[in-house]
């Protein structure tokens, strides 16, 4: 970061910040703003962002009031330098929560909770899920480092300016250019292939709902299994460079060629509804993405278990 600790939005008002980042990605840091409560700011480490990413912001500002902003880091507002320069936004800012990625690679402590606490989990998830693709957006990129929980099992998603979306009113679409691998439905992979994997490339739509349906589907198995990989011989995403390979092999655990090879004692608590689920989208989902499961599907199919074991 250069010497000014200090940005500005349109009106003027001034977000001081922390020197230190909270977080960083390969295009961004994000700062906690000193003078603001519950407020942080991500700023492109590339001030030569193109116009195309400030205009996508303020679309996806025009929308904030139809966000519950209790869990999405959704981008609030535009945030320039000290020399009227387009630095990034502010956002929303939740503090102590566990990464889903953290919580992966810490299968004890997912292993220390019962299934009524996973479940609870997923639906909190799930929910925020069928919230943002109600309102027209793709998710794309489901990398786990972008979801977190809270001690009370509240789930919040972040680096949301990767969503894919079409603006209503200047019917400009946005494309989501990122996916973590391993997250990848296999027809995206295969697409990939075609433009030298750069998913800038890809023709509009290649992400959609039903691509964001393979991913929740990864998901939702990792918390299930304590944070293993849902694919043969991958205990976890970490360290491994093959995971897209993979998916599209479809080495799925799922598969009852694969199934039967495993210890069964890892599928244990899982609800016999849900283990359906999982091969619904596992197995037919990975034919045809037409017949993957919805959010509202898997919502459907937790929220009973839950309010049963609470009885």
């Amino acid at each position: 970061m250069d010497d000014s600790t200090a940005f500005y939005d349109y009106c003027g008002r001034c977000y001081v910040v922390e020197p230190i980042p909270i977080g960083s990605g390969r295009e961004s840091l994000v700062y906690h703003v000193l003078n603001l409560n519950s407020t942080c700011i991500k700023v492109y480490k590339n001030r030569s962002v193109s116009r195309n990413k400030e205009d996508k912001l303020k679309a996806m500002i025009r929308k904030a009031s139809e966000m519950n902003l209790d869990s999405l880091a959704w981008p609030c507002k535009l945030i320039f330098d000290d020399k009227n320069a387009f630095a990034g936004y502010a956002m929303p800012q939740f503090e102590n929560n566990q990464t889903f990625d953290s919580l992966f690679r810490n299968a004890e402590k997912l292993s220390f909770m019962n299934i009524r606490d996973k479940l609870l989990i997923l639906l909190n998830f799930l929910y925020i899920i069928k919230r943002i693709h109600s309102c027209g957006y793709v998710i794309g990129d489901f990398n786990p480092s972008n979801f977190a929980i809270a001690k009370n099992f509240q789930v919040f998603f972040y680096d949301l300016d990767s969503l894919q979306f079409t603006d209503e009113i200047s019917e400009i679409s946005y494309p989501c250019v990122t996916c973590a691998k391993g997250y990848l439905a296999p027809e995206l992979i295969k697409l990939c292939r075609k433009y030298s994997n750069w998913f800038s490339e890809l023709p509009f739509p290649a992400f959609t709902q039903y691509t964001d349906l393979f991913s929740i589907a990864v998901i939702i198995a990792q918390v299930l299994l304590d944070g293993r990989y849902p694919y043969l011989n991958i205990s976890t995403t970490n360290h491994c460079s093959n995971l897209n390979f993979h998916v599209e092999e479809n080495t799925c655990i799922f598969r009852p060629k694969y199934f039967c090879l495993l210890d069964k004692e890892i599928f244990d608590e899982i609800p016999e509804n849900i283990m359906d689920l999982l091969g619904k989208a596992f197995i037919d989902g990975y034919k045809n993405p037409y017949k993957r499961v919805t959010e509202i599907e898997w919502v459907n199919a937790i929220n009973p278990l839950i309010l049963n074991n609470d009885n």
